[in-house]
This record gives C-alpha cells, sequence and structure tokens, in this order.
C-alpha cells in the first residue's frame, strides 16, 4: 500500500479512535443514569469547583455523548448555578430523544419555581419513553417538593397529579416501594387527604439508614407523630441516633429541623440532644414537662429516668422505671432498669429506702 492511501486511511480512523476511546474512559470513570434518579447520588452530592474537573474533561472526550453533560448540569444545579441552564440545553441538542435531559429540565424547572414549565418537560419525557419508572416518581417527587410555591387554588390539582405519577411509577417497578422517598411522599398526600390509614402503611415503610439525612428523618418523624404512630416515631429515632458518631454540626443541623416543627413530642429527641450536649437540667426540664403531658408513654419515663440517675437522684429514677413497668409489663429495657436498681441498692444499702 503506498504512502497516500495510509495516510487517508489513518485520517479516517483517528476520530473512531479518539470518540470509541472518550466513551469507554467515560463508562470507566464515571457511572451514568441509567435507571432513576434516586438510586443515584443526589444532586447536593456534588460539590463543583472552578477548576475543570474530570467530568469536564471526559465529556469533551466523547462529544457526542450527553451523559456527562448531564452530569456536570446537575453539579450546577447542586449549586444553583445558572450554568446549568447551560449544559442541560447541551445535553438535549446532543440526545434531544433522551428522556433522562428532560426529567432534569423538568427538575431545575420545579426548583425555580415555574411548575408549569417543569410539567411540561416531564411530560415530554414520559411521551420519549413511557415505560421508564423513573420519569414518573421523578416527576411525582418533584411536583409535590415544588407545591408550597404553587398559587392554593391549584395545590389539588398538583397533588393529585404528584400522587398519579407515583403510582403509575410503582405500577412500572415495585422496587419503588423501598425508595424513601417516593414512601414519605406518598404517606404525606395521604395524611393530607385524610387517609390517615394509608398514610401509617407508607410511613412504616420507610426505613432509615446511615448516612443519615436528618431533614428528611426530621420530616418522617413529624409525619409519623401527626398521624398518631409514636412507637413508630421513638423507635425509628433510637435506631438512628447514635450520639458517638454524631458531630457538632449534625447536632446543630438536627436541632434546627426540630425547631421547624411545633411537635410537643420532639421535646423527647431534643433531651438526647441535651444529654449530648451535657446539659442535664435542660434535659430533665423537658421530658419532666413530656412525661406530665404524656403519661402514659413508658419510652418517656424511662428517658426520665435515666436523667434522674445522671443527676444522681436515684429514687425519682427508681421511680419513673416503675412507672414505665407498670405501663408496659413486658417492656425489656424497664424491667432490665428496676432489676439493676434493685439489685445494686441491695448490694449497697440493702433496700432502696435507704438513700
Amino acid at each position: 500500500m503506498s504512502t497516500l492511501p495510509r495516510l487517508l486511511f489513518t485520517v479516517l480512523l483517528l476520530p473512531l479512535i479518539y470518540l470509541s476511546s472518550g466513551a469507554l474512559l467515560s463508562q470507566l470513570i464515571v457511572p451514568t443514569d441509567s435507571s432513576s434518579l434516586w438510586a443515584t447520588p443526589s444532586l447536593s452530592a456534588y460539590s463543583p469547583d472552578n477548576s475543570p474537573s474530570p467530568p469536564q474533561w471526559i465529556s469533551m472526550l466523547g462529544p457526542l455523548s450527553s451523559d456527562h453533560t448531564r452530569l456536570l448540569a446537575r453539579a450546577q444545579m447542586s449549586a444553583d448555578n445558572r450554568t446549568a441552564d447551560r449544559w442541560l440545553v447541551r445535553a438535549r441538542s446532543l440526545s434531544v430523544a433522551d428522556p433522562r435531559n428532560w426529567v432534569l429540565w423538568g427538575m431545575l424547572e420545579t426548583k425555580r419555581g415555574r411548575i408549569d414549565e417543569g410539567l411540561a418537560a416531564f411530560e415530554k419525557a414520559i411521551f420519549l419513553n413511557p415505560s421508564r419508572p423513573a420519569s414518573y416518581s421523578d416527576a411525582g417527587l418533584c411536583l409535590f417538593d415544588a407545591l408550597p410555591s404553587v398559587p392554593s387554588e391549584r395545590q389539588p390539582l398538583f397533588r393529585n397529579l404528584a400522587q398519579v405519577y407515583l403510582a403509575l411509577g410503582l405500577d412500572l417497578d415495585h422496587f419503588l416501594w423501598q425508595d424513601p422517598h417516593v414512601c414519605l411522599t406518598l404517606a404525606s398526600i395521604r395524611a393530607e387527604k385524610g387517609d390517615m390509614l394509608n398514610a401509617a402503611f407508607w410511613a412504616k415503610r420507610i426505613v432509615l439508614q446511615p448516612p443519615i439525612d436528618w431533614p428528611f428523618a426530621v420530616r418522617k418523624l413529624a409525619l409519623c407523630f401527626s398521624l398518631g404512630e409514636r412507637v413508630e416515631a421513638i423507635s425509628s429515632w433510637n435506631k438512628v441516633f447514635l450520639p458517638e458518631k454524631l458531630s457538632s454540626a449534625q447536632i446543630d443541623v438536627i436541632s434546627a429541623e426540630l425547631k421547624k416543627y411545633s411537635i410537643p413530642d420532639f421535646a423527647y429527641m431534643r433531651a438526647d440532644l441535651d444529654l449530648v450536649q451535657g446539659k442535664l437540667d435542660s434535659a430533665e426540664k423537658e421530658l419532666s414537662s413530656l412525661a406530665v403531658l404524656h403519661p402514659h408513654v413508658p419510652d418517656y419515663q424511662i428517658a426520665l429516668g435515666d436523667v434522674y440517675e445522671k443527676l444522681g437522684r436515684r429514687n425519682d429514677a427508681r421511680i419513673c422505671y416503675e412507672n414505665a413497668l407498670e405501663l408496659s409489663p413486658a417492656n425489656q429495657e424497664a424491667k432490665r432498669k428496676v432489676t439493676e436498681y434493685y439489685g445494686k441498692n441491695s448490694m449497697e444499702h440493702g433496700a432502696w429506702g435507704r438513700e
């Protein structure tokens, strides 16, 4: 083969090598979203800076792919950066038939209060691929979260649309039943419509697991208390509130979130925060008031007894533990506390009354 044909062959081959290498590199470094929004890192997981990031370089290597352009748009959205529009427009121009680009556009519009435009983008995504479950679930979640910015007379419409979209997503993918955000949204919608039984059903499906999104966790607790599901709320809190693993910043976040709700039972959570910070008097005050307000809740009696124990008021602690055991004879924690105190006092003084 002469030199000229070889040169021409090389020139034709180089672009193919360039594009295929960029696509391969992108798949190795940055996984893309092929199913649903909630199963991937949330928008807040991205923190773009001014320097070119790996996705930016990869996007340059794969100019015919919209995957990483869409990823960059997510990053800009998390920072509320106006350049997200530019990246999304580019992503749509690269792949106008990709429903993921339209879903992200709908998220951006609803986030900025343009709910009608957001709804149109979601409908476009569904039109492009009616069998994609994530398009429905993302639309439902975004429309519900945007309700506070919707005029009151239109809120029932968009609330119903959110419920319909989520139901359609669940029909297509039953795995969405395990998505806590879907469950909380459906529970909230049912509660707002007065269907407390179904609201409680969805609320109990929400399993809080580390790493804990504390604003989300507190929303679940608030909903459970409003539904009268006190046992579910307290149980969820006790499972995820691990003082030894909390930073001061996390404590501040939890405290700020609790203050957003006027729920008397949140005194139980505030007392736990006080104990972490060594504020025994404040914790005692919170729990004493709560025990008076709800004298028949054994968990509140046990918590108050623990505070009395730390304050050295052993007889008051014993009374609280015995009250809890009387309220719930099967309560293992109350049994253990009473047994420990009687055993300890018998060894040290011979009887409880000699303190």
